[in-house]
């Protein structure tokens, strides 16, 4: 059995207060509070980690925690974008256990298997497997971090193990301090992992602006608004297009009329577009956040594939809030005895609510629908979702995913 405790602060200047907030909503000195094994998942804005509250907490805590810096994000319905908040989550049955990975930048796939390789070195494999990145697009997409999981688990397209994650993001424009959080350290450079191990019960669910979600109907696509014609992407590698259409794509961004404005965008500014591969599968979200004139590509926030087609869309806020209601409806029929709510949804989502007019309904929404279920549950803003899109047999199909609502639901 699984059991969660959340706690948070908005305390970031005196650290002894931080703390004793932290400590007295854990109630850690209480008989039966902690089982077996414990571990934690911080969610933090920027400022708590380089004010000293993130390490004076993780100080105080006897169990590994991890996480992430989110620009904003809502917690047991304290919803504030400064704020800092823990997951504990302990247990007798399942057991846990935490990696900080080798180098990302230097070598992405060997960091990310040599943390799976720590997590089979006993001879258990995993249940469930999360991730916390750095968002640093112009090095490692978030595909760069599902394919090399995929490859050390399984078979490079799936895995028996469902991975769930996000990229760590703040809020400046080009998320100059996208750091991952690590006992009390914080790192730029290297990705935290954490296994479970033992009969652990969950369930996925996501919602999109496309509609393509099995959870979401189809109609909501109708609010995907395309800006362009589709092209068809011929010249690419990992998350950079060089052509289109046989042509240079800085020739489709300036029949667009965006060539020069996207020479001059920050990372964490981009146009949203739809991918469709062309193998049976829905159609994606991807995004691209500038053109590298020097290199003469567009960089992308996923990876992208020669013959796959795209088109620039923009969104319908409207359906940002009914993809979310439509697979938090599905997750409180299906779940009647759950234990944690834990949601990780595209920042871009929350930027696009915030261009009408509507900054934060999502999470006062996944908050009204969770108000009178006897929970514990956390929406945090993301830099990429990762999260399973379904099962091949008994395989997860590990994806990365772009302006996507995803949610676990753990149950017991």
């Amino acid at each position: 059995m699984l059991k969660t405790i959340i706690a948070g602060t908005r305390e970031c200047d005196d650290v002894d207060v931080a703390v004793e907030e932290i400590l007295s909503q854990l109630k850690l000195d209480q008989s039966g509070t902690l089982k077996k094994n414990t571990v934690g998942i911080i969610a933090s804005y920027r400022d708590f980690v380089f004010s000293g509250v993130y390490k004076a907490v993780c100080d105080k805590l006897p169990f590994d925690v991890l996480g992430g810096i989110s620009s904003t994000q809502s917690a047991n319905g304290e919803d504030y974008d400064l704020i800092f908040s823990i997951i504990v989550l302990t247990s007798d049955d399942i057991s846990f256990k935490s990696v900080l990975t080798s180098s990302v930048l230097e070598d992405a796939d060997k960091a990310v298997r040599d943390a799976y390789g720590q997590a089979v070195s006993g001879g258990d494999i995993p249940s469930f497997a999360c991730i916390y990145a750095p968002y640093i697009v112009e090095k490692n997409c978030g595909d760069t971090y599902v394919h090399a999981f995929n490859r050390a688990s399984g078979n490079g397209i799936v895995s028996p193990v469902p991975l769930f994650g996000t990229l760590s993001i703040d809020d400046s424009p080009d998320s100059a301090y996208p750091v991952v959080l690590y006992n009390g350290e914080y790192y730029d450079e290297q990705a935290a992992m954490l296994f479970f191990y033992g009969e652990i019960k969950f369930k996925f669910y996501s919602g999109t602006v496309l509609g393509a979600d099995p959870y979401v109907s189809k109609e909501k696509s109708k609010n995907v608004l395309a800006i362009s014609s589709e092209v068809k992407i011929t010249a690419a590698k990992d998350n950079r297009i060089y052509e289109v259409n046989g042509r240079p794509v800085a020739d489709f961004l300036s029949g667009l009329g965006m060539l020069e404005t996207s020479k001059k965008l920050f990372s964490m500014v981009g146009f949203p577009f739809l991918v469709d591969l062309h193998d049976g599968t829905p159609a994606s979200l991807n995004y691209f956040t500038k053109y590298f004139e020097g290199g003469k590509y567009m960089l992308c926030g996923g990876d992208v594939y020669v013959g796959s087609t795209m088109r620039l869309y923009h969104n319908d806020s409207n359906s940002i809030i009914e993809t979310t209601r439509a697979a938090l409806n599905r997750a409180n029929e299906e779940n009647p005895n759950p234990e944690l709510f834990l949601s990780y949804s595209c920042q871009g989502r929350e930027w696009d609510l915030g261009a009408a007019d509507q900054a934060g309904a999502e999470k006062v929404l996944f908050d009204k629908m969770m108000s009178g279920i006897n929970t514990n549950r956390a929406i945090v803003y993301s830099g990429g979702e990762i999260c399973p899109a379904g099962k091949v047999g008994n395989n997860y199909a590990n994806r990365f995913q772009g302006q996507t609502f995803t949610l676990v639901v753990f149950y017991n």
